[in-house]
């Protein structure tokens, strides 16, 4: 199977969480608790950054790089997207997280899943391997958060469905 049509189902499958999440947020209360705004901000971003990078090296190749050149450009800035992500996004919600510990596996879960991933795109960009599977589990990890990020903003949605 041809990698451009795996990177777009992965882009259309981030985006159908994306729209998920807003359409909760959209008919759900108006008011959320603080770890609920941050749960959905974090799969906003999530889903725009798996949607952005599962275009990013067809973006590139349509410029007229090399696609190798373009896969290990993609990997640099996925796995510097990823960890800025956690820096920025998943560590300061630590707290936050802590409230259950099904949520909180989750929450580390994730920080695990997206720093093995941040890992193994700089690896391979520096190798002498083809990036190019490399780059599919990188966004693929990428879309497998965004997933538990969708599941923990559903959950506690349904757990509370009053605030």
């Amino acid at each position: 199977m041809n990698y451009t049509y795996i990177l777009a189902l992965l882009c259309l499958l981030s985006v159908a969480l994306i729209g998920f999440a807003a359409a909760l947020v959209l008919f759900g209360p108006r008011a959320h608790s603080p770890g609920q705004r941050i749960r959905v901000t974090n799969l906003l971003t999530l889903g725009l950054l798996s949607g952005f990078f599962s275009l990013l090296p067809l973006l590139v190749i349509a410029t007229r790089v090399p696609e190798l050149l373009a896969f290990r450009i993609s990997q640099l800035g996925l796995a510097g997207a990823v960890s800025f992500m956690i820096a920025v996004r998943f560590i300061p919600s630590y707290r936050l997280n802590r409230s259950q510990i099904t949520e909180f596996t989750l929450f580390l879960l994730s920080i695990a899943l997206l720093l093995g991933a941040a890992c193994v795109q700089v690896y391979s960009a520096l190798d002498d391997h083809s990036p190019i599977p490399y780059y599919m589990v990188g966004v693929t990890t990428l879309v497998i958060v965004t997933g538990l990020t969708f599941y923990r903003v559903v959950s506690y949605a349904m757990r509370n469905p009053e605030s």
